[in-house]
């Protein structure tokens, strides 16, 4: 069996396993697999062999549905001589079958006498040592075999017998009492592993994230994609197949059940898939189907065997394909005369008294298109003028108007807007393969132009463009780069990314969009090119109206003098940013305001402005933009000390970066997390998400998750008493090289670290940068912070006060987790300057704090130095759970009181399985419980709250 044949289906396969080995126990049981064709149903039935067993076998056949008994007759034959499966059997014949004669009548059609007999049958060939009856494809078997067998499947008990269905059954109730195995899709990783496997020398990455989506998580689906590659498809230099081979067995398994529907019913699916043909991005809606199927001179009834068999489905107002791939399959293999005829049809399908909405004119617009029979540009011009604001479906009206473009500017304008669509609605591989020249991108006839006067790649001058159409190659060519530069920033390379943004921004004087100059801005500042923009902004600016071109400007200023070592001048300008960006709706802009805000220490508002361009991204459909907004809403939850509220954000934010195929970001978020885990020392949590962030090749030093991962591991470092691993991890990674809020925020962690090596020379530069920096915020909590590594340095005779104006400062700020951090430095040092009754109060207080924050390191040093302060640490009544866990914790507690596995937990919280274990073996003694049971009835007895996801 090949090893990608089961890629992804562990926890079934395991579950098969399972149920063979209690068989082969004498203890068996029935098993149902159910999902689509090409789910992995058939592979795990091959897997479902052990040494020692009968195995009999039997796959439903579409032509036998209507002859009763006709499955059963073929599983037992009337001799059935044992097979070479059968080593245990091996010498002995196996008795004819009894056959009942109403089993096989053609009246026979319920289960009250069949079943009993095949249960019977089951079990006298079980007689002789374990048996395992396999059934494939249960949605083409006749109707009294697959009751009788379910008849079966609900009463094998003590008996050596492991019954195991695979299929679609659809609605059909039948199977409702056997165990159910439902066949998930492949998650986007497992499906990326698959393709590696199938393609092991290699394969572009924009076309393998493209494959994934179109094969919809079905393993067959991308086996037959990935096998049709020719070797242009597989560097991206042409179009991937977006269609199954002939010769695929799932396109034989879509064919096949086709060919089992009436004409009528084939051609009515027809329409609907080429209704799917031309937006494949919505399903169809039921109005439209029925008004489509009427005009074509049927009725509505034509639906119905297909909807029988599963192969259609109605829900929502809409009709759909549950089959992935299916509706391609009858689209190509209807005739083309077939296939224009349905698009005539569908041309004016809509339903007289319905509305024309965006989405109707679009789709009426695509059908025309489809007819068309060459280039026809005011038919590409009517395409893009009819793109609604969905990015998604813009995406796909202005790819089609590219491909009908007769002018190559043209076309190449319409494909860089496709792609900017693209991006935004969560497709970066489309995207990206948009943006390519060639065949699979851009027209070669329409080269993207360097500046006039420049050199291009031949060292030949370009001369100067024209004035129409070499201009529009210019703003082509800047909003191509530009583009390509942001996702190759969000799911690329970020090195090349920035780059690409020099490169690309000093060649501009487009008009290019708001966001996109602040971004480029933001890259040039931080790389030491940010001289350079100032002559670009001068281009840029005037194409924007003066509100939005003050916005640019200040927002420049402000980076140049931050970046520059100057935050006092920075301050001013970035603050009219904040006030700029919140009259206004572009989530990109308040997006990079949000960062602004946390680059001058103004949290609050950074908090504000990211949730804002989050709520509007997901209203605009902006998907890329969400994910990348909650990272900036997460770091300022951290700063602001809301724990619980940043792990919340970020693990939504991961989700959403991995759903659109960001991986930096996705990177990002996970340091992010990694940091949060490190903060109340949760070693294992932190190791983890180090480790996965840094797990892909693209990762680099240069990057901010790298810079996160540092921090969070220098913080470990920290909470374990190993000050100088802290300080050598620190200077070796130059922690902050990938981001300037980490470069500030791990600070502190330096400071402690040299202090408690007896260095203090060490982080004294550092020191004096992040005063300068916390004066100019004015924010109590930074300044709070500034004060303890002033103590922490300072001669014993001066660090009183420092700690004393630290813990004033706390007071006015929002972090009690830090002040708790102060609280246990300030009460050591008063300990070991021998004044325990002061040190007490101070370490009390750190030690409630931890324990609230459930930072098991935190609470027994703080412990420590109370027991040496004279002070005995009791142990008082049990706390509630909900006051002695983590936020995480409280998380895994709750799933697992709810049933679920570690592997399931570790799924649903992006961890790996051995984190959760050992969370919760964490929790078994937080909580004083040895058991899954006594912890359920905790949760149930009310003693715990927030145990969900998110919450």
């Amino acid at each position: 069996m090949p090893k990608h044949s089961l890629r992804g289906r562990d926890r079934e396969l395991a579950l098969v396993r399972a149920l063979l080995r209690a068989a082969a126990d004498g203890h068996g049981g029935a098993l149902a697999l159910t999902g689509p064709p090409g789910s992995g149903r058939s592979a795990l039935l091959a897997a479902a062999t052990m040494p020692g067993t009968t195995r009999l076998t039997v796959t439903g056949c579409p032509a036998e549905t209507t002859l009763p008994g006709a499955a059963v007759h073929r599983l037992f034959p009337p001799t059935s001589p044992p097979g070479p499966s059968a080593p245990a059997s091996a010498g002995r014949s196996t008795p004819a079958f009894a056959w009942p004669s109403m089993l096989v009548s053609a009246g026979s059609s319920t289960a009250g006498s069949d079943g009993p007999s095949v249960l019977a049958e089951l079990r006298r060939r079980a007689a002789d040592g374990p048996l395992v009856c396999c059934i494939d494809d249960v949605q083409w078997l006749d109707r009294p075999s697959l009751a009788a067998l379910a008849y079966a499947a609900r009463r094998i008990g003590d008996d050596p017998i492991a019954l195991l269905l695979a299929g679609d059954p659809g609605d059909d109730p039948v199977l409702d009492d056997v165990e159910q195995v439902p066949l998930e899709p492949l998650d986007t990783a497992t499906a990326q592993r698959l393709l590696r496997d199938l393609v092991p020398d290699g394969l572009q990455g924009d076309v393998a994230g493209v494959l994934v989506e179109a094969a919809r998580g079905n393993p067959a689906a991308l086996v037959a994609l990935a096998g049709a590659l020719t070797a242009p498809q597989r560097r991206g230099e042409a179009e991937p197949p977006m269609e199954l081979p002939a010769d695929s067995p799932l396109r034989v398994s879509h064919r096949r059940a086709l060919a089992a529907l009436p004409h009528p019913t084939r051609s009515a699916l027809l329409l609907i898939a080429a209704d799917e043909f031309v937006l494949p991005e919505r399903p169809v809606p039921v109005t439209r189907c029925v008004a489509a199927v009427e005009a074509s001179g049927l009725t509505v009834d034509a639906l119905e065997p297909a909807e029988r068999a599963g192969l259609v489905r109605v829900d929502a107002g809409a009709v759909r394909f549950p089959r992935p791939l299916f509706g391609a399959v009858v689209y190509a293999d209807a005739t083309l005369a077939e296939r224009r005829s349905a698009h005539r049809t569908l041309t004016f399908a809509s339903p007289a008294w319905e509305a024309w909405d965006a989405e109707t004119v679009l789709r009426e617009t695509l059908h025309r298109a489809a007819l068309a029979d060459g280039p026809d540009g005011k038919l590409a011009m009517e395409l893009a003028a009819a793109a609604p604001p969905e990015h998604a479906l813009a995406a796909r009206a202005l790819r089609r108007a590219a491909e009908l473009a007769a002018d190559p500017v043209d076309a190449a304008r319409h494909r860089v807007a496709a792609a900017g669509h693209a991006w935004r609605a969560g497709f970066p591989h489309r995207a990206r393969l948009l943006l390519r020249p060639g065949p699979a991108g851009l027209p070669a006839t329409a080269p993207m132009p360097t500046p006039a006067g420049q050199p291009t790649t031949d060292g030949v001058a370009q001369s100067p463009p024209g004035p129409s159409s070499g201009a529009a190659q210019v703003v082509v060519s800047a909003e191509r780069e530009f583009l390509l530069a942001e996702i190759e920033l969000r799911a690329g390379v970020v090195a090349d990314a920035y780059q690409m943004i020099r490169t690309s921004a000093e060649c501009t004087d487009a008009a290019v969009a708001p966001g996109t100059v602040m971004l480029a801005a933001e890259v040039l500042c931080a790389s030491g090119a940010g001289a350079r923009f100032a002559g670009v902004l001068r281009r840029v600016a005037p194409h924007h109206e003066p509100c939005v071109a003050e916005l640019l400007s200040r927002h420049f200023d402000g980076l140049s003098a931050m970046f520059g070592g100057n935050p006092a001048a920075a301050v001013p300008p970035l603050r009219k940013v904040l006030t700029l960006a919140g009259r206004m709706r572009d989530p990109a802009v308040l997006l990079r305001a949000a960062v602004a805000g946390l680059f001058i220490g103004d949290d609050a508002q950074a908090h504000r402005l990211a949730h804002r361009a989050a709520g509007l991204a997901r209203d605009a459909g902006e998907l890329a933009t969400v994910p990348q907004a909650l990272e900036i809403a997460a770091s300022a939850d951290l700063a602001l000390g809301g724990f619980e509220a940043a792990v919340s954000t970020g693990l939504e934010g991961l989700r959403l970066a991995r759903t659109t195929g960001q991986d930096n970001l996705a990177d990002n978020h996970l340091g992010l997390l990694a940091v949060l885990a490190a903060m109340v020392g949760d070693r294992a949590g932190c190791v983890a998400r180090v480790h996965a962030s840094r797990a892909r090749s693209g990762v680099d030093v240069d990057s901010p998750s790298w810079a996160l991962g540092a921090w969070a591991l220098s913080l470990l470092d920290v909470a374990d008493g190993r000050h100088q691993a802290a300080l050598t991890r620190l200077a070796r990674t130059e922690v902050g090289r990938g981001s300037l809020v980490v470069q500030a925020a791990g600070v502190p962690t330096l400071v402690e670290a040299a202090a408690g090596v007896g260095r203090p020379e060490l982080a004294a530069h550092a020191l004096r940068v992040f005063e300068v920096w916390t004066a100019c915020t004015a924010n109590p909590t930074w300044l709070a912070l500034a004060a303890r590594c002033r103590a922490l340095l300072a001669p014993p005779g001066e660090a009183e006060a420092h700690y004393a104006e630290a813990l004033r400062l706390h007071v006015l700020g929002d972090s009690d987790f830090a002040r708790a951090r102060t609280e246990l430095l300030f009460g050591q040092w008063l300990r070991r300057g021998r004044r325990p009754a002061a040190a007490r109060q101070h370490l009390e207080r750190a030690l409630e704090t931890f324990e609230q924050f459930g930072a098991a390191p935190w609470v027994e040093r703080a412990g420590a130095e109370l027991r040496a302060a004279g002070s005995p640490v009791a142990k008082g009544p049990p706390a509630r759970a909900d006051a002695v866990l983590t936020a995480q914790q409280r998380r895994i507690a709750g799933l697992v009181a709810d049933g679920a596995t570690n592997r399931e937990v570790a799924a649903a919280l992006y961890l790996s399985p051995r984190t959760v274990d050992h969370h919760l073996r964490n929790i078994f003694v937080r909580l004083g419980v040895r058991s899954r049971t006594e912890l359920a009835k905790i949760c149930r007895t009310g003693d715990f709250t927030d145990a969900t996801p998110g919450r």
